[in-house]
């Protein structure tokens, strides 16, 4: 009995130790099976750039085209450009670039990492080398890297054409460039209406630099305009469209840069382009150019026929502005003469302002005319000049002893009052001020009074002078050629392009420019080759060119208080 008891004890510990190890081969199998699973899952799973990685600045890349880059005996109408990662189009319609000009674009979409092109609608000459210049279109999707220029090339015919004209555009009166402008080069053809009525037999656009390059052409002499196309039809046809030209035919088998200085034609003919009057006795008529030469006269039973006594004109002389004291009904007629020719007799209805001088206003506010000082509170009177007082309306009478200066608590008694303008708009306050001083103006009421016959309300005006050490000076010498008899004229110009002083010359000299303010200059010289005292720009159909501009080789930097010396020897 006992022998039996020892062998079921025995029996017991196997069974038990068979149990755990069954437990533990599952527990063991459990763990594979999910590590498993865990893998396949991680497996499946999109793969993404680790967080805090490098960012992708590479553009894309082409891997190949079909068919080829750069292949002759084109046949297909269909063309694919297959890049390394998935890219967009942006811009398309204004970046690219086919050359020579097609009169139907072709059909250019993405798939994928894929340019598809589709010729089939596209008229495509035998014999012929295309560029489709992609411009700046071409950017991956995730990061917007651009593919800078690129550029598929191919031939209908035996072999691409090689030749290539670079060079640049320029604006005539600054020699900035000029970007995205229109490049047309020609087969050489005789006349002179191919930029007018004939399309471009290749193009291109000019770069930030004003830079361009036509590649792939053909050999042989061309004829090359710039254009700024305002309404995109490859045309020399329209008002305001700016055009460059060369005065010769360009060769591409002499590898020269060609420079072409893009200018706006001066607009022919006269008329009216705006005429309004935006207040009781004051008609504003906006000419299409300067109507210097115009006399205009209103038809009116109450004003009998006769010409405008103060008659005002904008800083380049294409608005004038009429006043008149007389009422008038809801429709003023004026007669336009143009003395040189451009207009003659021409009838103009002008609407009128019909609510009377302060009608809209109370009694007090009707007697009140605005009058302002120039400069503002906000700016320093230079000590040097005199003080400009500018009035809304032409005035008929001030009273000096109205108006009251005082330095500190000093009134000043010997300053004086002038026109500075034949409307009598703007007068001049002269006084000798004191250098860095401050003045305390006041205008009485009535102290001025205009055409319909209101007056000032009480003006205060506070100004600083400035003085000399805030001034810089130039010590200029101009050396001209002394065998080319052709007038010059000479200007400073600033920062903001504002002339700050002039000069016409017919001979070498030197001068002495004081009083500038502090900062950086240029110094222009325009060829006035017809000797009326002003830059005139070109004219494609008579074949006149833009007379030319100089600009000294750098900026004069002006500082306080110093001297700056400048010599400048003209050669154009």
């Amino acid at each position: 009995m006992r022998k039996r008891s020892k062998l079921n004890s025995l029996q017991k510990i196997v069974n038990s130790r068979e149990v755990k190890w069954r437990k533990n081969l599952l527990l063991v199998l459990r763990d594979h099976f999910l590590f498993f699973i865990l893998f396949v899952l991680m497996s499946c799973a999109h793969v993404v750039s680790p967080v805090g990685g490098l960012k992708d600045t590479q553009p894309p890349k082409v891997l190949f085209c079909t068919p080829a880059n750069f292949s002759t005996h084109l046949k297909s109408n269909q063309a694919i450009l297959q890049f390394d990662e998935y890219i967009d189009l942006k811009n398309l319609n204004e970046q690219l670039v086919i050359s020579p000009f097609v009169d139907v674009q072709p059909e250019i979409k993405v798939k994928r990492k894929s340019i598809q092109i589709d010729l089939s609608k596209t008229s495509i000459h035998d014999s012929t080398t295309y560029t489709f210049n992609f411009g700046n279109a071409i950017v991956d999707v995730n990061e917007n890297n651009i593919l800078k220029n690129f550029r598929y090339v191919f031939s209908t015919g035996s072999y691409l054409d090689s030749m290539r004209i670079s060079g640049r555009v320029i604006d005539y009166k600054s020699l900035q460039p000029v970007k995205d402008a229109l490049v047309l080069l020609y087969h050489k053809k005789s006349g002179d209406s191919l930029p007018y009525k004939t399309r471009p037999d290749y193009f291109t656009k000019t770069s930030e630099d004003g830079k361009f390059e036509l590649k792939n052409i053909p050999s042989g002499p061309k004829k090359i305009f710039a254009l700024k196309d305002g309404n995109a039809d490859f045309l020399y046809n329209q008002p305001g469209e700016a055009i460059a030209f060369s005065d010769r035919l360009v060769d591409p088998n002499l590898h020269q840069e060609v420079e072409m200085k893009m200018f706006t034609e001066e607009i022919s003919g006269q008329h009216v382009l705006k005429a309004s009057s935006p207040e009781f006795g004051r008609y504003v008529l906006v000419f299409k150019r300067s109507a210097m030469s115009m006399d205009i006269n209103a038809l009116s039973a109450a004003q009998e026929k006769k010409p405008w006594d103060i008659k005002e004109y904008s800083p380049n002389k294409d608005t004038v502005i009429l006043w008149n004291t007389i009422k008038n009904k809801d429709t003023l007629y004026v007669k336009l003469h143009d003395r040189s020719g451009l207009m003659r007799d021409t009838t103009l209805p002008v609407p009128v302002f019909v609510q009377s001088i302060g009608g809209r206003q109370n009694k007090k506010s009707n007697q009140k005319l605005k009058i302002g000082v120039v400069p503002s509170s906000a700016s320093k009177q230079a000590y040097f000049a005199p003080l400009m007082i500018e009035s809304a309306h032409p005035l008929v009478a001030f009273d000096a002893n109205k108006i009251v200066c005082m330095e500190d608590t000093v009134p000043l008694k010997d300053f004086q009052l002038s026109y500075m303008d034949s409307i009598r708009r703007k007068l001049l306050f002269n006084y000798k001020w004191k250098q860095n001083a401050n003045y305390q103006i006041k205008f009485l009421p009535s102290a001025f009074t205009d055409i319909f016959g209101q007056w000032n309300d009480t003006v205060n005006a506070k100004i600083k002078t400035s003085f000399l050490e805030e001034y810089g000076l130039l010590n200029l010498k101009m050396n001209l050629d002394s065998v080319k008899k052709t007038q010059y004229i000479i200007s400073i110009v600033n920062e903001k392009e504002v002339e700050v002083w002039h000069q016409i010359l017919n001979e070498s000299g030197h001068f002495v420019i004081d009083h500038l303010e502090p900062g950086k200059y240029k110094l222009r010289a325009i060829e006035d080759v017809n000797a009326n005292g002003q830059l005139d720009t070109g004219n494609y159909h008579e074949k006149r060119q833009p007379e030319k501009v100089l600009i000294y080789s750098e900026a004069i930097q002006i500082r306080s208080n110093w001297d700056v010396d400048a010599k400048w020897t003209l050669k154009f």
